[in-house]
């Protein structure tokens, strides 16, 4: 696991680190099932911050400078949504409305079901800038942004949690149908920390603050959670100095709130972006560009065909057994 060290690296920092990862399971083995792969292009529509699938099987991307795209069963494009700059995010519930998330001067837009009106949600008066959201199977909605959490509920009343915490580097966020919010987050190194590593793993929140699961001090790049209840993270490798002192654990499934975690596949992979459809298959999109699938709850792994060449850092399954993937900046399609 461990690589290299230089003597900036302080080598009882490492075994002190080192104590908090666990990467237990089998030789990873895997099928493998042939996709058609093709590139979806579109012109000038910049960098793509999120992807959903609605009802329909219509792809909707959040770019960051073009706002909302729709793009219908006949592969024609449109532009739906009413604001346009500063767009970091959308997520989309069980009736099929978007929640678009901004940053400061936009706040949260819900738009209805047909993307025909989108009305601003404001707590006490202001606009709550959102950097993540998340939706559980249920329908409850989740935001952060601005360190504070926020709580979407079907009534339509809205919660903000002060986060108690000042810190913007979560990499991907969660939340289960009895509202807990999950957040993984990069491991980094602290010159002038004495602990050496800090932040990583996943993170549960409770009264408003982030805790630490039993997954730490390891860079996790998304966080899923299924029906059951289990939390699936993605990890990949911490590199400090150009040196790798972690590989990455592949992932990682807690089936008890996250107090305990094992591998449950991709072990030594890098996992860029994962992603859990309506019947619980799991998808991971991998640093060397390679899709897995699991439809037992990762207990084994089928491949979706050739890589793709490029980190897969956005990934969402259609319902059609199909798979959108974003990688290097381009947008790709994969069929069986």
């Amino acid at each position: 696991m461990l690589k290299g060290y230089s003597s900036f690296i302080p080598i009882f920092l490492i075994l002190f680190n080192i104590s908090y990862i666990r990467c237990i399971g089998s030789p990873f083995e895997h099928e493998e099932v042939n996709y058609n792969w093709s590139e979806i292009v579109i012109e000038d529509f910049g960098i793509i911050q999120e992807m959903v699938i609605n009802s329909n099987n219509e792809l909707l991307l959040a770019t960051k400078y073009n706002g909302i795209l729709k793009r219908d069963l006949e592969n024609n494009w449109e532009e739906i949504s009413s604001v346009y700059r500063s767009l970091n995010t959308i997520a989309i519930d069980n009736d099929d409305r978007i929640y678009a998330g901004y940053s400061y001067g936009y706040g949260l837009y819900v738009s209805d079901k047909d993307y025909l009106e989108w009305n601003p949600l404001k707590i006490n008066g202001d606009e709550c800038p959102i950097e993540m959201l998340a939706i559980s199977k249920c329908g409850n909605v989740a935001g952060y942004g601005s360190s504070n959490f926020y709580l979407f509920y079907e009534d339509k009343e809205y919660e903000r949690i002060p986060a108690n915490v000042f810190y913007n580097g979560f990499t991907g966020m969660c939340v289960t149908d009895d509202w807990k919010i999950y957040l993984s987050d990069y491991a980094l190194y602290g010159d002038q920390v004495a602990v050496g590593l800090y932040g990583g793993g996943v993170n549960l929140v409770k009264d408003g603050k982030p805790q630490k699961t039993g997954l730490r001090h390891i860079s996790v790049e998304d966080v899923v959670s299924d029906s059951k209840g289990y939390i699936y993270a993605g990890t990949r490798s911490t590199i400090v100095k150009r040196y790798t002192i972690f590989d990455g654990c592949g992932i990682q499934k807690s089936c008890d709130n996250g107090k305990t975690w094992f591998c449950c596949g991709l072990d030594g992979y890098d996992i860029y972006s994962l992603s859990i459809c309506d019947n619980d298959i799991l998808y991971a999109g991998t640093k060397s560009g390679e899709i897995f699938f699991s439809i037992d709850s990762g207990n084994s792994w089928i491949s979706a065909g050739i890589p793709l060449e490029a980190a897969v850092s956005k990934i969402i399954p259609d319902h059609n057994s199909g798979i959108y993937v974003y990688a290097d900046y381009r947008l790709f399609y994969g069929k069986r």
